[in-house]
Parts: structure tokens; C-alpha cells; sequence
């Protein structure tokens, strides 16, 4: 059993586990398709908002894969002042991977910046 917890301030948002149940196939990772992940850079000032907090995708060259698991996941989402992510709903979990590979990141694109949300805003 895999587990993950991310948290802050002391506030668990996500939780997530995963069954190491078998092995599973480098072909099953599809990495040619685009990633998504949070960028967030902190400020060098106390109690400031981050500098960068933008959703990025990008993409894998040269994917070399390791190891491969699958099985049956779970997923919760919490919610804090902050991070209203009880909001996003999770309708089905199909199952989970765990993967060690080696890759090179591409440039891709940024698909929304919330630093520059703000800016509009105010």
C-alpha cells in the first residue's frame, strides 16, 4: 500500500492510497500526453502571498521507465480558508499508477496564472 497526504498549515487537503497489486506496462503511461502541475514559487517575505502559482503542462523526451505499478487508488479532497478543493468533485477513481522513470521536461505552456488573475481583478 502507497499513501500520500498533502497539507498545509497543518490542514490535510489530499489524501491518496494506492494498492501495489501488479506490475503494470511502460506503454500503459502514455507519456507523450501534455501534464499538468502546480507551480508555486513562495514569497521571500513573510506571510506574503507566493511569487509564481501558475497551472503549467508540459510534456516528457526521453522517457526511460524503471518500474510500473497498478491497482486500485482512492482519492478525498479537504478544504481550508484557502483551498476550497471540497468544491471539485470526484465522481470515480479508475485506479492508480506508480512509476520510476528517468525523462527530460519540455517548454509547454502556462494555463492559468492566478497571480495575474488577481491582477485583473484588482
Amino acid at each position: 500500500m502507497l499513501t500520500a497526504t498533502v497539507e498545509r498549515g497543518g490542514i490535510e487537503l489530499i489524501r491518496a492510497a494506492m494498492e501495489l497489486a501488479e506490475l503494470g506496462s511502460p506503454e500503459e503511461l502514455q507519456p507523450n500526453l501534455p501534464w499538468f502541475n502546480l507551480k508555486m514559487i513562495p514569497s521571500v517575505k513573510r506571510d506574503a502571498p507566493p511569487d509564481v502559482m501558475q497551472i503549467t503542462s508540459t510534456t516528457f523526451e526521453n522517457f526511460k521507465v524503471k518500474q510500473v505499478y497498478k491497482g486500485r487508488a482512492t482519492l478525498e479532497f479537504s478544504t481550508s480558508p484557502v483551498d476550497p478543493l471540497h468544491k471539485i468533485a470526484i465522481k470515480e477513481v479508475q485506479g492508480g499508477f506508480y512509476f520510476n522513470f528517468d525523462c527530460t521536461m519540455t517548454y509547454r505552456d502556462v494555463i492559468y496564472d492566478y497571480l495575474a488573475e488577481g491582477k485583473k481583478r484588482g
